[in-house]
């Protein structure tokens, strides 16, 4: 038993410290410009597989041993203890919003589904939310002036992006945020009066992976099956899609962050569907790089998975908040499935 055991280190200690550093490049990936290095940035997609490796070799030496081996383990899971946090927070504390907060969710609604009006807007109108911003909002006839009563002020983008906002308070300026990558993707800014000072809301939808049905099946098998001629054929042709997304992705976000700095204020919140995990150059550049805080990072729990198709179980739809603003109780609703995307929402305090 012993021999077998040691046979056994042989093999997995080499792929445990392969697996650590896979663990360790992935989580850093979005460090990378996808512009320059479109391959490398799309390697965040890969690290909860990373992080589930190195749990389960963690298992294996404490159960087979020889156990100082955890240590590489260990040392890999220390060095990513940042954005673990990010793609897997824990809040043990779940304070109750304090009295006068605003509550604020993002929906992408997926172009007018069937279910708009019978689900998507009786659910909307029992939640409770103050400021609702959706993405791909297309409602047909007379489906928009009849679409949220209870929300006396709105702004829908008749454009490709079909970005809307419907909010309790008013909204006293609105402003769009140009594009110059061709997609029919965009972003708005909504100025809201929120008692004696005023909230700037900047709703987000970055492009899209452009995967067809086919390919996301195609993805659902390799996940679930492994088949290796669908591995062989399905892999570049998903790889390529998700490199030149990638690309759009962060030509548009560097117009996001532009026009974000010269508003110059802390009482912002950007929202919406980035189409891009917590671990990618578009959430970096819009959290970190512009110094606002994940609400769902400050006061969720889990892994937040806001898309429900095809096994592609990541939180691509976000809340930042400025620093003027602190979040409660943010999650992922998974009651609804009338569209690709659960809604996400959370409380914000604001002064």
């Amino acid at each position: 038993m012993n021999f077998l055991r040691k046979c056994m280190a042989v093999v997995a200690l080499p792929l445990n410290v392969l697996g650590v550093l896979a663990l360790v490049f992935t989580a850093y990936s979005s460090h990378a410009d996808p512009v320059v290095h479109p391959l490398v940035a799309c390697t965040g997609l890969l690290f909860p597989f990373c992080l589930l490796l190195c749990v389960l070799f963690l298992l294996f030496w404490l159960v087979m041993g020889p156990r100082r081996y955890l240590l590489v383990s260990a040392i890999g899971l220390l060095l990513c203890l940042g954005p673990i946090r990010h793609f897997f927070p824990i809040n043990l504390e779940r304070p109750q919003p304090p009295k006068g907060s605003i509550k604020l969710l993002t929906y992408n609604v997926m172009k007018g589904n069937a279910g708009l009006q019978s689900r998507i807007g009786p659910y909307l109108q029992q939640s409770g939310a103050d400021i609702v911003c959706l993405q791909e909002f297309a409602p047909r006839g007379k489906g928009e002036r009849n679409f949220l009563p209870d929300y006396p002020y709105r702004h829908t983008d008749g454009r490709k992006s079909q970005n809307a906002c419907f909010s309790k308070y008013p909204i006293v300026e609105t402003r769009r945020i140009p594009y110059d990558t061709g997609s029919g993707n965009g972003s708005m800014a909504y100025r809201i009066a929120c008692g004696t000072d005023t909230l700037w809301v900047v709703n987000v939808h970055l492009a899209t992976n452009r995967l067809s049905a086919a390919d996301l099946q195609t993805y659902k098998e390799m996940v679930k099956k492994h088949h290796r001629s669908q591995l062989e054929s399905g892999v570049p042709r998903l790889v390529g899609k998700l490199c030149r997304a990638v690309v759009v992705r962060a030509e548009q976000t560097r117009c996001v962050k532009k026009f974000v700095q010269q508003l110059d204020t802390d009482k912002l919140v950007v929202c919406g569907d980035f189409n891009d995990s917590p671990l990618s150059y578009a959430y970096r550049q819009l959290s970190d790089g512009l110094g606002l805080r994940d609400a769902f990072v400050a006061s969720g729990n889990g892994m937040g998975v806001s898309y429900n198709r095809h096994a592609f179980l990541f939180r691509i739809d976000h809340i930042l908040a400025g620093s003027a603003l602190k979040s409660y109780r943010c999650h992922a609703d998974h009651s609804i499935d009338s569209s690709d995307h659960y809604p996400v929402s959370c409380y914000l305090s604001v002064p």
